[in-house]
């Protein structure tokens, strides 16, 4: 089960429970490596300061990082730099309409 398959398929659909399992049953133990190994050792090596502007850098990513998978994915490698690309020139307009928004509620 791939992500790209996963992420087309609607809540309704009679395979979407199954291979939803399927992709915890390969992410699951990843993930749970990565929270209980990888980031306790990352994490014990970062002094207070490191921590926290990694921590802030990692959010930063998150904003750039595609939320769903390349159409060419996973037969092809992508390049995400016309992704983060767009989402760069974005960043101005998206903040100033969240200025926009807050200034009139």
């Amino acid at each position: 089960m791939h992500l790209k398959e996963f992420q087309n398929l609607k809540a309704s659909d009679p395979k979407f429970d199954l291979d939803l399992r399927k992709l915890w049953t390969t992410l699951g133990p990843h993930i749970k490596e990565e929270e209980s190994e990888d980031l306790p050792k990352l994490e014990s090596k970062l002094s207070r300061e490191e921590s926290v502007a990694t921590a802030k850098e990692f959010q930063m990513t998150k904003k750039f990082v595609p939320t769903r998978s390349h159409p060419s994915a996973p037969d092809q490698p992508v390049s995400l730099a016309p992704v983060k690309w767009r989402r760069i020139t974005d960043a101005p307009r998206r903040c100033e309409n969240k200025e926009k928004a807050g200034r009139h509620r």
